[in-house]
């Protein structure tokens, strides 16, 4: 079988070094096995979404040597979230036939002050209060969430090894389209994701224990599982997690401002601790990108993190 990777950014901001990490161990990840990645946005939040976005993270990527592949090319649906409702919908639909899919019309306050079970998820825990509402399903401004079954989901991870979680314990009941019709990141991300018989997921560890939740929708929407492989994710001196809102240095301004692209690549490696000696000879990006692939392996990233190093010098020149 074909191996088939993808890199699915949301056009809602310049990219940063976080992304670029993520962009090229799904690229290396598909060289490694003779596959191909493909390029996909996600695009479910069209209110944040801009064009100007989509145009910056093609040119950073370009710039930085990854050359993505095209859906069509390889007899591949290409896929536009923002003009895939009806897509959702009917996975929605699917769900609530065969399982509990139910109106909620809850607040956060509402679910905050209604406490709940602890919980692993970094969010609030929904504790079901509105799960035995019958309703129909598609009435505007109502979040509709699937009451996703108590029970411990295990998988295996290509960097991290058997993973044991329950998905309900990451908070409760999961939304599947929220009170402003924005469908939820779960549904959408499982049905393109088999749409495109996508056969391996690579991406940040941040969302390693989220993936029973997929899992679990995989499951009841009887579609084809992916394998996984999560990353370590970027950090700053702080370590606290690279993010496009916390205002992390984007690959666009490090294009601005005359940054030469082998820069990123070599402060990339440094921050992996790999001495300078072993990359010395490296003189163009694609012998950095020769170099990433051979070198992208379990052993390098099945760590939880990696530290980026302070500010990246240099300039078109060097």
């Amino acid at each position: 079988m074909t191996y088939i990777g993808r890199f699915a950014p949301s056009p809602t901001g310049h990219l940063h070094m976080g992304n670029f990490w993520a962009a090229l161990v799904a690229w290396v990840r598909a060289k490694q096995e003779g596959g191909v990645c493909l390029y996909r946005l996600e695009d479910l939040d069209k209110a944040r979404s801009r064009p100007e976005y989509i145009e910056s993270m093609r040119g950073d990527l370009a710039w930085l040597g990854l050359d993505f592949d095209e859906p069509k090319d390889h007899a591949l649906p290409d896929i536009k979230q923002s003009e895939r409702d009806a897509q959702y919908k009917n996975a929605i639909s699917q769900l609530a036939k065969h399982t509990h899919v139910f109106k909620c019309e809850c607040t956060r306050k509402d679910i905050k002050s209604a406490g709940g079970a602890p919980h692993l998820g970094e969010g609030l825990f929904y504790p079901g209060t509105c799960r035995e509402r019958r309703t129909e399903l598609w009435i505007d401004g109502t979040v509709l969430r699937w009451c996703i079954e108590d029970r411990v989901i295990e998988f295996e991870d290509r960097h991290f090894g058997p993973q044991k979680v329950n998905p309900y314990h990451l908070g409760g009941d999961t939304v599947l389209c929220r009170k402003d019709g924005i469908f939820a990141y779960h549904l959408a991300v499982v049905v393109d994701d088999a749409t495109q018989k996508i056969s391996e997921v690579v991406r940040g560890r941040d969302l390693l224990g989220p993936t029973a939740v997929q899992i679990a929708l995989y499951n009841a929407l009887a579609l084809e599982k992916p394998k996984w492989a999560h990353c370590p994710i970027v950090v700053d001196e702080n370590n606290q997690r690279l993010e496009k809102r916390s205002g992390a240095q984007t690959l666009d301004a490090y294009r601005q401002r005359g940054v030469h692209a082998m820069m990123i690549h070599k402060n990339l490696a440094n921050s992996l601790a790999i001495s300078s000696a072993t990359t010395a000879a490296i003189t163009s990006i694609t012998g950095w990108l020769e170099f990433w692939v051979k070198t992208l392996t379990p052993s390098v990233l099945g760590r939880p993190a990696i530290q980026l190093q302070s500010e990246i010098l240099g300039d078109e020149n060097e």
